[in-house]
């Protein structure tokens, strides 16, 4: 004997269905976008009743987009307290920071073999008297057209100050890397997983100088990939990826709210040695 398929099941239809699924990927991406923006302030108490009226949305589809997001960590569910802006975490910040270097940093010698290779391949078939920087100008082409045009863009949010809109098009520039690689996938890791190091890439953005000198670093970037300077290239793209770690301990101390403030228990000697209960007695006579 067959079950019956439930009633609700049968009055959907597979465009309500769709419908329904957008709506909570929406609810999943506003939220997720006003957190890693900083719309939201990290360590923020938030109320899911507040939510449901603010986005239109019932509470099963905004719970589900929580549960999302603290999966990522960057929301804690706090028993008999509510839903909080899960706070910057720098330990988990240093791991995501290692996941994009490993990446990125692998990215760029796919893209320079690629191009080595093919440039072996048009000797062997050709024969060939360009010089070797003809040869990097020609292979990078493409990509240096493109990343130029972001980096006239981000001329704009430099000028403008705004550190939001500089780091959406940091993210495009570097993306056009990956792309370039054929790993997406890649890619996608980094921007799933690394909420935390984007928040402390935003804030310190907020310095004048640090965005500037983000903003000369990728043309250098550009230069070096047109110049065949592959040894720079590669110098320059690990500072440019790991100087966050010297900027993390000025914004923690800046701002010591948005941190996760390590607990730090001092213990003498062995901890095994310890009698909780005898101490207190002691402390009683």
């Amino acid at each position: 004997m067959t079950k019956d398929v439930p009633r609700d099941t049968m009055q959907k239809s597979s465009e309500d269905v769709l419908k329904e699924d957008k709506k909570n990927v929406s609810i999943y991406e506003t939220l997720r976008d006003g957190i890693l923006n900083l719309r939201f302030k990290p360590g923020e108490v938030i109320s899911i009743k507040a939510l449901c009226e603010v986005l239109k949305a019932g509470r099963s589809p905004v719970r589900d987009a929580l549960i999302r997001l603290e999966k990522e960590g960057l929301i804690v569910t706090m028993p008999q307290k509510g839903t909080m802006i899960s706070k910057i975490d720098r330990k988990r910040a240093a791991q995501e920071q290692f996941l994009r270097e490993s990446l990125e940093e692998k990215v760029l010698e796919v893209i320079l073999e690629k191009e080595e290779r093919s440039k072996d391949e048009n000797d062997r078939e050709k024969g060939s008297s360009r010089s070797d920087l003809e040869d990097s100008k020609l292979g990078y082409e493409g990509l240096t057209n493109q990343l130029e045009a972001v980096f006239e863009k981000q001329r704009e949010a430099v000028e403008a100050k705004n550190a939001r809109k500089f780091l959406e098009l940091d993210m495009e520039f570097h993306h056009l890397f990956f792309k370039e690689a054929g790993q997406e996938l890649a890619f996608e890791l980094i921007t799933s997983m690394c909420g935390h190091y984007q928040r402390i890439r935003l804030l310190s953005l907020l310095e004048e100088d640090i965005m500037e000198d983000t903003f000369s670093q990728h043309k250098e970037m550009i230069g070096f990939l047109k110049g065949g300077k592959k040894e720079k290239l590669r110098s320059l793209l690990h500072e440019h990826l790991t100087k966050v770690k010297q900027e993390e301990s000025v914004l923690e101390r800046r701002y010591p709210d948005l941190f996760v403030m390590e607990k730090r228990v001092e213990q003498a000697g062995n901890p095994l040695d310890l009698d909780f209960l005898m101490e207190s007695n002691r402390k009683g006579e």
